[in-house]
């Protein structure tokens, strides 16, 4: 999806080139897309909550190693998503655990959905149109024809 953000992954690139197995899956664009609409700041805040729209969620570790790939140091990022939840644009998925860490997972409700909707405005390509050159044609007229016989 072309949305007005021209570069969705342009901040998290280097992170996620240096993006490890241990990692899990990498978030997609549309996920940093999703999360900057509802608020959350580019970077580690977005980082982490991208991470936790994934399928199988993200523990607190996981988090923490992205963005220490991304910009040498990390910290908690559980209060956005507490605002995210009482705002009621997502909600928490339970996951088990992952060995003895806490899985956390977020989905989006439908207001979420409506406000990412509203935010996120696709962009159309611009088309080149074609333009027919229209000649007018002239009515043919009925011109009467009269010979002269000339003795």
């Amino acid at each position: 999806m072309t949305t007005k953000h021209n570069d969705a992954l342009g901040t998290y690139r280097s992170i996620l080139k240096g993006w490890v197995k241990a990692l899990g899956s990498k978030p997609t664009a549309e996920m940093f897309e999703a999360v900057h609409a509802l608020g959350c700041r580019p970077g580690k805040q977005a980082l982490a909550r991208a991470m936790e729209l994934r399928e199988e969620g993200a523990t607190d570790g996981q988090v923490k190693q992205a963005c220490i790939i991304g910009w040498g140091n990390s910290g908690s990022h559980h209060n956005k998503r507490k605002d995210l939840i009482t705002a009621k644009w997502v909600k928490r998925e339970a996951m088990p655990p992952a060995g003895n860490h806490t899985v956390y997972k977020i989905v989006m409700t439908e207001k979420g959905l409506e406000k990412v909707a509203g935010v996120l405005v696709p962009v159309k390509k611009p088309t080149k149109k074609r333009v027919k050159k229209v000649v007018p044609v002239m009515p043919v007229q009925d011109v009467p024809v009269t010979q002269e016989v000339q003795a």
